[in-house]
C-alpha cells in the first residue's frame, strides 16, 4: 500500500496560545496554506496525531464544575474537552467530510496515523482520494506539521509513502514523545536525505523522494 506526499505543512504561530485560541488559529491557517484539495469533501480524509487530546481543556472545564456546579459549568469549554475536538475544527474549516481520525501519542500516534491514510487512500473502492496527516501540540507550545497525501500520482508529489516491513539499509528510527517532534524529524530526514521512516513494533512507513 502507499500514496504521495503532495505538500508539507508546518505551522507556528509567535507565540504559544491557549487551546482554544490555537486550535482556531492553527485551523485558519491551514485554510489560508493548503493549496486547495482536489477532490470533493467527501473524498477529503484527516488524521491526526496529538499528545494532548484536549486534556487542558478537560481540566479547565472539570474546575469550573467543581467550582460552580455540573449544571453551571461553562458550556463554551466541553466541546474542546472531546479527544477529537481539534480534528473537528480542523474539519469543518477545511470541508473534510470523508475519514476522521485522531491518534494519541508520541511517535506510535504519528506511525499509525499514516498507516490508516495510507491504508484509505489504497482502497480499492476510491472513496478517499486526498489525506491530511498532521501532529498536533497545543499543549506547551502550539505547533502543526505534516503533509498532503493524494492516492494518485497524476498529481504533483514530492515523492512515495508506504508502509512496509522492516527497512534495514538506514539506521534506528528516531523516536519521541511529542508527535510534532517525531513527525517534524521525519520530514526533515526526508528532505535532507531524500527518506526517511517511523516504526512501530515490526511495520515501518517508509517515505522517499521522487
Amino acid at each position: 500500500m502507499h500514496a504521495y506526499p503532495r505538500r508539507i505543512i508546518d505551522i507556528k504561530p509567535e507565540k504559544t496560545l491557549p487551546y482554544d485560541e490555537g486550535i482556531a488559529w492553527l485551523a485558519s491557517q491551514l485554510k489560508q496554506r493548503v493549496d486547495g484539495f482536489n477532490c470533493n469533501p467527501e473524498a477529503r480524509g484527516i488524521y491526526l496525531a496529538t499528545m494532548d487530546s484536549g486534556a487542558a481543556a478537560s481540566v479547565a472545564f472539570w474546575a469550573n464544575a467543581l467550582k460552580h456546579g455540573p449544571g453551571f459549568a461553562n458550556p463554551a469549554d466541553f466541546p474542546l474537552t472531546l479527544a477529537n475536538s481539534s480534528a473537528a475544527v480542523v474539519s469543518q474549516m477545511l470541508e473534510i467530510q470523508g475519514p476522521n481520525y485522531t491518534l494519541s501519542g508520541g511517535s506510535d500516534a504519528v506511525y499509525a496515523a499514516f498507516s490508516q491514510a495510507i491504508h484509505d487512500l489504497s482502497a480499492s473502492d476510491e472513496s478517499v482520494q486526498e489525506g491530511l496527516v498532521l501532529a498536533l501540540d497545543v499543549s506547551e507550545t502550539t505547533r502543526c506539521i505534516g503533509m498532503i497525501l493524494t492516492a494518485s500520482d497524476n498529481q504533483p508529489s514530492l515523492g512515495t509513502i508506504r508502509e512496509d516491513g522492516v527497512v534495514e539499509s538506514l539506521a534506528p528510527p528516531y523516536t519521541a514523545e511529542s508527535p510534532t517532534l517525531a513527525m517534524s524529524t521525519f520530514i526533515q530526514q526526508f528532505l535532507n536525505r531524500g527518506e526517511s521512516y517511523i516504526q512501530a513494533g515490526e511495520g515501518t512507513i517508509y517515505c522517499r523522494k521522487r
